[in-house]
């Protein structure tokens, strides 16, 4: 009969070393991955929130452009929710609440207006160019509105 291949008799158990050597391994790898976890989280929520916001954005433009009349596009929550309005009959076309981002613009007033051209202006006055900015867990996107009328995130 072969012997067996590992012997069991002499196995007596871990240190207390060997244990701690384990746990203080396990923090390490833990103090590593648990940040790049909450970045990739934040990331993900900007990208999102960003993009869905430039959908919304593109939909109140063909508004305005089909429509004939401004629609409205302002931050409210402090950030963290948008309107959108038919300033012809001041009826809420929609809007939302972002996922976890805030955003803030360099329009004032936090509003801005699609003229009937398709051209962002600011409320009440003539075509300017802006940014909507998102952030989140340290993580930065905007959306921007060119004079012609392109939206982007950069």
């Amino acid at each position: 009969m072969a012997p067996p291949l590992i012997d069991m008799a002499d196995d007596h158990g871990h240190t207390l070393l060997e244990l701690v050597a384990a746990l203080a391994i396990a923090a390490l790898l833990a103090a590593v991955v648990v940040p790049g976890a909450a970045s990739v989280d934040g990331r993900l929520a900007v990208d999102a929130d960003a993009h869905r916001f430039v959908q919304e954005l593109r939909r109140a433009q063909a508004r305005a452009a089909a429509t004939g009349e401004p629609v409205r596009v302002e931050l409210a929550d402090g950030g963290a929710a948008f309107l959108l309005t038919d300033e012809a009959t001041a009826a809420r076309l929609g809007g939302g609440r972002f996922g976890g981002p805030t955003c803030s613009t360099n329009y004032p007033g936090g509003a801005l207006e699609f003229s009937p051209s398709g051209w962002p202006c600011a409320v009440g006055g003539a075509p300017r160019a802006g940014t909507f900015t998102f952030s989140y867990a340290g993580v930065t996107r905007s959306v921007v509105l060119q004079l012609g009328g392109r939206v982007r995130v950069s």
